[in-house]
């Protein structure tokens, strides 16, 4: 997996840290706001809502 593979780690970061500054390459992330909604994030998460990762901003 992963591991088999990290000799190549340097290539990845290099060429797609290019694609996303130029916009070929997009993520996404779910963010919930206040410590307080923590675990309704988590479950959430359990559930399948989110959409990329989910991230608590405090």
């Amino acid at each position: 997996m992963v591991t088999e593979e990290l000799d190549l780690q340097p290539d990845f970061v290099r060429e797609a840290g290019g694609w996303i500054g130029d916009g070929r390459l997009r993520y996404h992330e779910t963010v919930v706001d206040g410590l307080e909604h923590t675990p309704d994030a988590f479950l959430r998460l359990k559930r399948g809502e989110n959409l990329g990762k989910m991230i608590v901003r405090l």
